[in-house]
């Protein structure tokens, strides 16, 4: 990357002039068979290491201009200059980034975005002229990273390169409550958290293409009403621990992210962990075949009015609801809570380990919905249960597949 090549460069040539400095016996210029201090910058530009830098003959690295201050008025930086940041930035105007730019934070600093005094974050970089975001030593941490807290329509994060944050924010990006922030083409590593942490009601109408790799504790973390953004043509692998997190949250259309009565929850490549009660409200969710959803202990997903889970996967790519822990009882499992959307259906899905403060896996109580060519295993209650008023397919016991159940396969009351 460019912002690497520069500080090559810029090391190489100062470690070369301070050698000569103290080994010139005759304290003056070297003139190496005749050469010039052209000659001996074109000689310092070949790191030690072997490393080739791009430095131009007879041109010295610029120093980087240092950023210190809060940006209160409208500021463009350019993408010809290197950025030293020496203490954390309160945008409250709107920053533009060109590409190309490289802004290297020191330790436990930061970059912080706030709509309400009419921040915003432009940083529209192209694949050849990333815009870098980075840490002056390479330590998981060693700044806070990105925050945004602004619903400003300009916001923007294309093609950029954020890294080594993670220190105070949780996550290398940040986005707060409200926020409203496309991000695409972006490579997110190295944090000491998260990659992206999306909070509550964060509108993100754009977001594609990013890799959100070797960051400490996951790829993203994420809370359910914001699960719809995840894109399946991003990287999600490569983390410590390869997962998304998500926050427990209801589900629901009157959420101010949410533009229609549907959202799908995609096949990320990586298991969705849930550490609490997803309700849904009022919505359709779709999950793509071959999603994995990981339950941690006590939780559930619970379908109330209104709305519908699609979950058709396939034989090759069946769509799993299951517990964190090999545990029978560790979650709840799938409730279907006054649900009576037609639309409701499991197929070619394994929904295991559940029955903790329910009759079932799947728990259908004055709700309704089709299980088929599904498997239904390991509940410390039934496979399924049905209440005399909820509604099942007539042959649910017979089409799909029970093991292990601890109190038996299948009961339907009447």
């Amino acid at each position: 990357m460019k912002y690497r090549r520069s500080f090559i460069a810029t090391l190489s040539l100062s470690a070369f002039a301070g050698c000569l400095s103290s080994n010139d016996d005759n304290g003056g210029t070297p003139t190496d068979t005749g050469g010039t201090p052209t000659d001996v910058t074109e000689t310092a530009t070949d790191a030690d290491d072997g490393t080739e830098t791009e430095t131009e003959d007879g041109d010295d690295e610029a120093e980087p201009e240092i950023l210190s201050e809060d940006i209160t008025t409208d500021r463009t930086l350019s993408g010809e200059t290197v950025y030293r940041v020496t203490d954390t930035l309160r945008v409250e105007a709107a920053l533009t980034i060109e590409p190309g730019a490289t802004l290297i934070f020191e330790e436990d600093t930061g970059l912080e975005i706030y709509g309400h005094e009419d921040g915003s974050i432009i940083a529209d970089g192209t694949a050849s002229e990333e815009i870098v975001f980075t840490a002056s030593q390479e330590t998981p941490g060693w700044w806070n990273g990105i925050f945004v807290w602004s619903e400003a329509r300009n916001n923007r994060l294309n093609h950029v390169v954020v890294e080594y944050g993670g220190r105070n924010n949780e996550a290398n990006i940040h986005l707060d409550s409200s926020t409203y922030l496309p991000l695409t083409n972006s490579t997110v590593t190295n944090s000491d958290g998260y990659g992206l942490y999306i909070d509550e009601n964060v509108t993100m109408p754009d977001v594609d293409s990013n890799e959100y790799t070797e960051n400490e504790r996951g790829a993203v973390r994420v809370t359910a009403n914001n699960l719809h953004y995840l894109d399946s043509e991003s990287s999600y692998t490569g983390n410590t621990a390869d997962v998304v997190v998500v926050e427990a949250e209801t589900v629901s259309v009157e959420d101010d992210n949410v533009d229609s009565g549907a959202v799908t929850w995609h096949n990320l490549g990586v298991p969705y962990r849930v550490n609490g009660q997803i309700r849904v409200e009022d919505i359709e969710v779709t999950v793509d075949p071959g999603a994995v959803f990981r339950f941690e202990e006590g939780t559930s997903i619970q379908m109330a009015p209104d709305s519908a889970l699609i979950a058709e996967g396939t034989p090759e790519e069946e769509i799993v609801f299951t517990a964190t822990d090999d545990v029978p009882g560790w979650w709840d499992g799938i409730v279907m809570s006054f649900s009576e959307s037609r639309k409701n259906i499991l197929k070619h899905a394994i929904v295991e380990y559940g029955g903790r403060d329910t009759s079932g896996n799947v728990h259908v109580e004055s709700g309704r919905i089709k299980v088929v060519d599904s498997t239904l295993r390991h509940s410390e209650a039934l496979g399924l249960w049905s209440s005399d008023d909820g509604t099942v397919n007539d042959d649910v016991c017979a089409v799909n597949e029970y093991q292990d159940n601890a109190e038996g396969d299948c009961t339907i009351e009447t």
